[in-house]
C-alpha cells in the first residue's frame, strides 16, 4: 500500500512531502492477553518437561556410576587407613620386639644382685612398648573397618552415611 503524498507549492519552490498514515493500535483486551498467556506458558511447560526428561536420562544412567566410585573411594581409603597406619603401628611392634627383646635373649638381664641392668632396663622399655604399639595399631584397624562394610554389605554403608548425613 503507498503512502499518500502531498505537495505544497508556493512562489518560488513547490515541495512534496510523504505522509505517514496513522496505524490504529488494537489495544488487546482480558482475553487476548489471557490466551497468550496459556499458549506461552504451555510452551514454557513443553521446555520444562523436556528438561525433566533429560535430566532424569541423565540421573538414570550417571547416579549409579557416582555411587560407585563414592563406595570405591571410601574402600580405599579405609583400607589405607586400617591396614596402612594399623599395620605400620603392628610393624613397628614386631621391629621393636625383634631388635630389643629377641636379639637379647640368652644375654643376662639382671645383676648379681638380682638388679636390671641397662639392658633389663631397655628390655622392659621394649616390652612396654611394644604392648603399646600392638594396642594402637590393632585399634586403628578394628575401628576403621569401613572397608569390609563396603565389600560386604555396600547397601548398609551407603544406609549408615545417609542416615549420619540426616542428623547433621
Amino acid at each position: 500500500m503507498a503512502s499518500p503524498v502531498a505537495t505544497f507549492a508556493n512562489e518560488t519552490t513547490t515541495t512534496t512531502v510523504k505522509v505517514e498514515e496513522k496505524v490504529s493500535t488494537k489495544i488487546p483486551t482480558f482475553d487476548d492477553v489471557l490466551i497468550k498467556f496459556i499458549d506461552t506458558s504451555a510452551k514454557v511447560g513443553e521446555k520444562i518437561g523436556n528438561a525433566a526428561s533429560q535430566m532424569e536420562d541423565f540421573a538414570s544412567k550417571e547416579i549409579p556410576l557416582v555411587i560407585q566410585e563414592y563406595l570405591t573411594w571410601h574402600w580405599v581409603e579405609s583400607f589405607f587407613w586400617s591396614i596402612g597406619i594399623g599395620g605400620t603401628f603392628l610393624a613397628l611392634a614386631g621391629t621393636l620386639f625383634k631388635k630389643v627383646i629377641w636379639n637379647n635373649r640368652d644375654k643376662e638381664w639382671c645383676n648379681a644382685r638380682g638388679d636390671l641392668n641397662d639392658l633389663g632396663i631397655a628390655i622392659g622399655f621394649a616390652i612396654a612398648g611394644t604392648i603399646i604399639l600392638t594396642i594402637i595399631g590393632s585399634l586403628i584397624t578394628s575401628n576403621n573397618m569401613d572397608w569390609v562394610k563396603i565389600s560386604v554389605a555396600p547397601r548398609v554403608y551407603l544406609i549408615d552415611k545417609a542416615a549420619t548425613f540426616m542428623k547433621k
